[in-house]
């Protein structure tokens, strides 16, 4: 049943945001054909936006109310290719649409940020990392922090050799960010 729900969520993700991935390459490969295609919506879904982005952020939930060690332990580590696949797309997705939101342009849409914001705050809080984290997280870093929290939970399973390719492609694209000051689109 959750696995068929993440299909039906990775339906809305690829619905407003279409990308032609194939998954054959390896991490890097992976990330630069990520890196290079724009942030585009079919705006004539901004229903199917705003219920993509609320997937994404329900899915964020659980690593953040129980800790990144419990998270991976009780519930990543039983993962399928599937939930690996929704976890890749769904960083992806809310990392792009993180970087083409503005704070203002909508009350809904300054919500959805806010939560975003609190929910990356709560999930790094349990790792070692997070100190930094608790004076305050800036609306630019939150695109980044996505992609760096879901690839340390997919690099995490190491029995799981394709998820952890997954998280690696997320962590060169975060690495992306860092160095050219914005996200990837």
């Amino acid at each position: 049943m959750h696995e068929t729900h993440k299909l039906v969520c990775l339906t809305y993700i690829r619905a407003v945001s279409p990308t032609d991935l194939t998954y054959r390459e390896n991490s890097s490969q992976l990330a630069d054909a990520l890196e290079k295609p724009h942030f585009e919506v079919n705006e004539h879904s901004s229903q199917s936006l705003l219920l993509a982005v609320n997937h994404c952020l329900d899915f964020l939930e659980e690593p953040a109310n129980t800790g990144f060690a419990y998270y991976i332990h009780h519930y990543a580590s039983a993962w399928g290719f599937e939930i690996a696949i929704w976890t890749f797309e769904s960083a992806v997705f809310m990392s792009k649409w993180l970087d083409h939101c503005m704070i203002g342009k909508s009350s809904t849409h300054d919500l959805l940020i806010e939560r975003a914001k609190n929910l990356l705050v709560m999930a790094f809080s349990s790792l070692q990392d997070a100190f930094e984290l608790s004076n305050g997280v800036d609306v630019d870093n939150l695109p980044r922090l996505t992609l760096q929290f879901w690839g340390q939970v997919l690099s995490e399973l190491k029995t799981k050799p394709f998820a952890m390719r997954l998280g690696k492609a997320l962590d060169i694209l975060a690495q992306f960010r860092d160095e050219q000051g914005q996200t990837p689109r």
